[in-house]
């Protein structure tokens, strides 16, 4: 029997040609691997938007429901709820002093009651209101 030897060229060409379905197949893995992260980003994209929606939907049902700054006699009244030992309440508080001068300020063609309540002067209202950190800004 005898033994048949492919000339040079013909095994150039088939290590050539299956070089080339190699780096084909490599190339289709990266770009599935490349599509799949584009995807997963949109994904959290997408989430994000959905839970910001739902953040906003339950925000405006508890417009809906009303101010949680009921007062009486007062159409419309912006509180900063603070405490002298807070530091946050420190840094915001004379900023808010000098924003509210007169008490009132007028915000979107309105005039808004503006006032401040001091954790110690009124325990009450502020557990009434169920507030729990400092400072806290309620309309």
């Amino acid at each position: 029997m005898e033994k048949v030897y492919k000339p040079c060229d013909a095994w150039r060409k088939e290590t050539k040609d299956a070089q080339i379905k190699e780096d084909k197949t490599r190339d289709t893995e990266t770009e599935i691997k490349r599509f799949f992260n584009r995807m997963k980003t949109r994904f959290i994209y997408l989430l994000g938007v959905v839970i910001g929606l739902l953040v906003l939907l339950r925000f405006i049902q508890r417009s809906k429901e009303g101010f949680q700054n009921d007062i009486a006699g007062a159409a419309d009244t912006f509180t900063l709820y603070y405490a002298e030992w807070c530091p946050h309440c420190k840094t915001v508080k004379p900023a808010f002093q000098e924003w509210s001068k007169n008490g009132f300020v007028t915000a979107a063609g309105k005039q808004v009651k503006v006032r401040m309540v001091e954790q110690g002067e009124k325990p009450e209202e502020v557990a009434a209101k169920g507030i729990k950190g400092f400072p806290t800004f309620l309309l």
